[in-house]
């Protein structure tokens, strides 16, 4: 049987909460959490590889904040040597949508 881990950020009232489940085997380092979102590094075939995970605000005028934070963390790695990344994709769902 193979074992899990998992880290998991609260719930805010009925909103929000991250988990995030991975196998044993897996080399993950969870470099910071908050209650918008879990970012982590790991290795991936022998390369280090980051990702994030989010949470998007459920108030439209606060969802800037967690924008905000994501962009910032991406060009602390971009000015980081050594490293290749990409910036986040920006994306909306628009809930009035048929």
């Amino acid at each position: 049987m193979t074992s899990c881990n998992l880290s998991t950020v609260e719930s805010e009232g009925l909103s929000g909460g991250l988990a995030l489940f991975y196998f044993d085997s897996l080399s993950v380092n969870i470099l910071s959490s908050s209650n918008r979102l879990i970012d982590v590094e790991a290795a991936i075939e022998g390369k280090s590889v980051f990702m994030t995970f989010v949470y998007g605000d459920p108030v439209h005028e606060c969802r800037g904040i967690v924008w905000d934070h994501l962009t910032e963390m991406s060009l602390r790695r971009i000015l980081s040597p050594g490293l290749d990344i990409a910036l986040p994709v920006k994306f909306s769902v628009d809930s009035t949508a048929p």
